[in-house]
């Protein structure tokens, strides 16, 4: 079977991204979920198992965080896909994201500095003390 893809990538109010998370979850409850809008669209059945993967980074001033959903798909219930493929559109958004500072940013390990090394002090040998003699009586 060849591959078939569908992105939508989108800039939103938090209003508007909340909703498209609730319209997959709806998807995943009833067992069918759709991507992409219109005539660029996919449509998953969805199996009892699915492989969930949660993924949060902080950089610099970016927050992400990443949802991946996986499963094998069940033989009785075929993806779909339309016939006639249109490239998908990057939608605009009427609002522009705003830059909010991290609030737990990550901290950097401070650097170590080199000890300056003194050069070993030269010990002199103390001088050999002679042996008694042992005294013949």
């Amino acid at each position: 079977m060849g591959k078939k893809k569908v992105c939508v990538k989108q800039v939103l109010p938090r209003a508007k991204a909340i909703a498209v998370l609730k319209d997959l979850i709806k998807g995943l409850e009833s067992g069918k979920v759709v991507v992409g809008d219109g005539e660029d669209r996919l449509e998953f059945g969805v199996t009892d198992e699915i492989k969930v993967e949660v993924k949060g980074k902080v950089k610099r001033e970016k927050c992400k965080v990443s949802v991946s959903l996986g499963w094998k798909q069940d033989a009785q219930v075929p993806a779909k896909k339309p016939e006639v493929a249109v490239p998908a559109k990057k939608a605009k958004a009427k609002v522009p994201a705003k830059k909010v500072k991290a609030k737990v940013p990550a901290k950097k390990a401070p650097a170590k500095k080199a000890a300056a090394k003194k050069p070993a002090a030269k010990k002199k040998a103390a001088p050999k003390k002679a042996a008694p003699k042992a005294k013949k009586d």
